[in-house]
Parts: structure tokens; C-alpha cells; sequence
């Protein structure tokens, strides 16, 4: 539900013309997520939060840690991304615990919509971020990758898995093509328990970074066939159409996913790396529902929740969907990786983050960082329980959007006659805490919004129902014909 700093006219738009968004506006918005980005656009007239982009963005990202002092001396100041490496692998030399949470596309005003939610609640608590933050420490890190100022999640993953800043594009290679060695890979050296936690695809560019080494990131069903040959205790999230062989097999009771699955296979061979999972003893599940079946103490455990990935976190109706939230997924992965006393090593990725401020959709956003905020709550109250043998990290891999908080032109309304006895009042339309709240009400993505919307009368309708603000006429007919031609 956000808007863009760009100069636009809604009117008379036609297929063949460029997109209504600003001179120049298909380098900073891609035409997949123009109709959203429009339509966000409109909405920041009403909600004061706006974005400058659609893509990546070069903003410095934080980082926050808890755990032995000798391991946070180094995290401090504005360092660069890959420097972080250090202080994780020694924590796993040690055959400690450790914990890296990592926000896709987190960035500094995100990491705000959760703290003001608090204060515009007058409520008496603090996110886990804050907790993290005042028990250990912070820094800011720089995202670039090895020769460009902007990342993408492939190389900055990297330089997190790694220590190696690299090119985008690349998964645990160096700048010069060669294999670097992970995190995941020194802790399986270490004989420590491994796994792997997303809301995308578990075959995606953020958590491949941690096993692989290949100079493609778009090549997932090679990727998947790689995961399938590593041995990593816990993996679960979403891409189960990277698992599947092209050609579905008969029906038979010992299939652990849907059927109609199959049918949706993203690979060109006979390949199933279900079977493969299932000889090697994985449990495997695929709906929210088995999770309470599944032991603490089981030794490998495979969930697929999606074909693809995983559903928005606005959008994620468990009785729906089956796709269960992040931080219960969070849960049980420390419950089963928690089973010895040589440590483990744990990536939590809170990837819709990124997807959702691709899309310029504040709403949804809100919601996904809120379920980092839990997620990080999971993990800090085991870091309470397991003060001297735990770290705990969260960062980011780079900022996308842009995300701002603006005053509006126009006057805010009445003065204000303060105790004092001065009149308090201003030109500006400030964003107050009762109107920031109202972001909350989001009910549904604008992605969803606008698939569930075949007319402009339909629009405006969704878009009151689900977000609580409102459009014109003359908004929705532009947003509907830019949708209709996907320009």
C-alpha cells in the first residue's frame, strides 16, 4: 500500500505508450509489478509511506547479535557484508550453536514498521530486534558486490555464507569463479547438525548460497539436485516443483506429496528427489497440519509446503493454504537440531520480505517483518535458555524499494490547543501514529487484490474491503487497462 517518488498522469494511458509512472520508470519498476506499484502509488496519498523503486537498492543494512562477547568485538561500526563470515565461522569452530536470521531485502525502515507499531499501541514491550540488539550488539553493513554498488541476493548471500564478495549471479564462488568454502559446509566438517528455513524455495538464490557453488542461480533444478546430495538435517519451506521428476508417477499411498503437484514439476527429466529423500530417511511432510506428528527427536526432516513459493505472509490462511508460519517452522527446527552437544548451525530466511516490497505493497510488508520480529523472538528466547553455548544473528542480504515514511503537502486539519496554552498546528500533513496503525488493516496482498479483481468496479471494491482506503474511478480504469495489456 505504498506510492513512488515519480511524476505520473493516470489519465489516458494507452497499450502502446510507456507505463504511467515517470519518464525512465521501466529501469526502476518492472512491468510485472506495475499494475501494484501503480495502485501503491495511489495509496501513499492516504498512508504517507512511499517507495523509490521497485528494485534493489545500495542503502546500508543492519546486523544484530547476541552471544559470547569474544564473538561480537568484531561487529560494530559500518563494516562490509562479508566480514561477518568471521565471527560466525568462529562461533562454529567452537561447536557452538548458531543462529543467522536473515530479513531478504530488510532494511533500516523496515526494520522500524514494527517498532512504531508498538509505540502507536502504547505498548509495554519491545521487538526482538530491540532485545538482540541492547543484550549484544549492531552494525551496519555494505551490501556491493565485488565490482558493482548493487547486489542481488545470490552474491550477497555469498559474502554471508562465504566471506567472499562476488558477482551477482554467483552462489558460493569468488569473484574469480572459484569455490569458497560456507558456513554449512564448515559446521557439517565439525560433525554439527544443519538446516536450512525459507519462505520462498529452498532451491532459491538466499538459502542456495550455503550449499552449492555454481556460477547460475536461476538454474534451480540443478540446484535442487545438489541440496538432495548434502545431508542437511532440517530443511523446510517451499519449490517442491524443483523435487519432482517432469513425467508424475501413478497414485500410490506412499506418495508423502499432493498429486496435483507432480503436475506442476519444473523439471526436464525423470528425476525424483523425493525418493531420494525418503531412501536417505527423511521424514517428509507438506502441510501444517503433520507438523505436530513430527518428533523432536527425528534425525532428518524434509517440509514442502508449495510448489513454488510459499504464499505472503498476509495471504498465508493456514486452514487455506496448509503453509505454515515461519516462526512454528522456527520452533521445530531448533527443537530437532537441538538433540547433541556438538552445536548446530541454523538459516532462517524471511524471504517475502523481498517479494512483497518488489511489489511496493507496505502491507504486505508490515505483516512479513512482523513475522521476522516472532520468528527472532523464537530464536532469542533459546538464546536465554542456551547463554553460553549460542549465537545469535540477524541481517539482511540488501534493501529493496526504498521504503519511506514521508509527510504529506496539504494542513493537517484543526490547531491544536495544547495544556500550555499554545496553538499547535502546521502546513504539513504529518503521518500520526492512529493513521500508521491504519496499515495494519491490511487484510490481503495488492498481488491478491488484483488477481481477484476482473473489473474497475471490482477494484475499487477489494481494495476498501482489504486495505481500508480508497480509489477513484478514473485509478481503478487505469490500473485494470495497464493489468489487461501488462505494460
Amino acid at each position: 500500500m505504498l506510492g513512488c517518488l515519480v511524476i505520473f498522469s493516470c489519465l489516458a494511458v494507452k497499450p502502446e505508450l510507456n507505463p504511467p509512472l515517470g519518464i525512465g520508470s521501466d529501469r526502476f519498476w518492472s512491468s510485472a509489478n506495475l499494475p501494484t506499484a501503480l495502485l501503491s502509488l495511489n495509496l501513499s496519498e492516504q498512508t504517507g509511506v512511499r517507495w523509490t523503486s521497485g528494485h534493489h537498492s545500495g542503502s546500508p543494512v543492519i546486523v544484530g547479535a547476541c552471544g559470547q562477547q569474544s564473538l561480537l568485538k568484531n561487529i560494530k561500526g559500518i563494516l562490509e557484508n562479508h566480514t561477518l563470515f568471521k565471527s560466525l565461522a568462529n562461533a562454529i569452530d567452537r561447536k557452538l550453536n548458531v543462529i543467522l536470521v536473515i530479513g531478504d531485502d530488510f532494511g533500516l525502515s523496515h526494520l522500524t514498521l514494527p517498532i512504531y507499531d508498538n509505540i502507536a499501541r502504547a505498548a509495554n514491550k519491545k521487538t526482538a530486534f530491540e532485545n538482540i540488539i541492547e543484550e549484544g550488539t549492531m552494525a551496519l553493513l555494505l551490501t556491493h558486490t565485488d565490482n558493482e554498488i548493487i547486489t542481488e541476493s545470490a552474491a550477497a548471500a555469498t559474502a554471508l555464507a562465504c566471506g567472499q564478495k562476488t558477482l551477482n549471479g554467483f552462489l558460493g564462488l569468488n569473484a574469480d569463479g572459484f569455490p569458497a568454502t560456507s558456513l554449512l559446509e564448515i559446521a557439517k566438517k565439525n560433525k554439527m547438525r544443519t538446516g536450512l528455513i525459507t519462505d520462498t524455495r529452498l532451491t532459491h538464490a538466499t538459502p542456495a548460497a550455503f550449499y552449492v557453488h555454481r556460477s547460475d542461480r536461476d538454474n534451480e533444478a540443478e540446484i535442487a539436485a545438489l541440496l538432495a546430495e548434502q545431508e542437511i538435517e532440517v530443511l523446510l519451506g517451499g519449490g517442491a516443483k524443483f523435487f519432482l521428476p517432469a513425467k508424475a508417477p501413478q497414485i500410490n499411498d506412499s506418495m508423502p506429496l499432493p498429486r496435483d503437484w507432480y503436475l506442476h514439476s519444473a523439471r526436464k527429466d525423470s528425476l525424483n528427489l523425493i525418493d531420494r529423500f525418503q531412501r536417505e530417511g527423511y521424514t517428509i511432510f507438506c502441510h501444517k497440519d503433520q507438523l505436530p506428528q513430527i518428533p523432536p527427536f527425528s534425525k532428518k526432516i524434509l517440509g514442502l509446503f508449495s510448489p513454488d513459493a510459499m504464499s505472503a505472509a498476509i495471504d498465508r490462511d493456514d486452514e487455506e493454504t496448509g503453509e505454515p508460519a515461519l516462526p512454528v517452522l522456527t520452533d521445530l527446527a531448533l527443537k530437532v537440531l537441538n538433540q547433541t552437544h556438538s552445536g548446530f548451525f541454523l538459516v532462517v530466511e524471511c524471504g517475502r520480505i523481498d517479494w512483497e516490497s518488489h511489489r511496493n505493497d507496505v502491507g504486505a510488508v508490515y505483516k512479513a517483518v512482523l513475522e521476522m520480529d516472532q520468528v527472532l523472538h523464537k530464536c532469542f528466547e533459546f538464546y536465554q535458555n542456551n547463554l553460553q553455548n549460542t549465537l545469535l544473528v540477524f541481517t539482511a542480504d540488501h534493501e529493496t524499494g526504498g521504503l519511506q515514511m514521508n509527510y504529506r503537502s496539504g494542513k493537517s486539519g484543526s490547531p491544536l490547543q495544547l495544556p500550555s496554552g499554545i496553538l499547535w498546528k502546521t502546513d504539513k500533513d504529518y503521518l500520526s501514529f492512529p493513521d500508521f496503525l491504519l496499515l495494519s488493516q491490511q487484510k490481503m496482498s495488492l498481488e491478491k487484490i488484483l488477481s481477484l479483481s476482473t473489473s474497475s468496479e471490482q477494484l475499487e471494491e477489494n481494495v476498501k474491503q482489504y486495505t481500508g482506503y480508497e480509489i477513484s474511478p478514473v485509478t481503478a480504469k487505469t490500473i485494470m487497462k495497464i493489468k489487461k495489456h501488462k505494460i
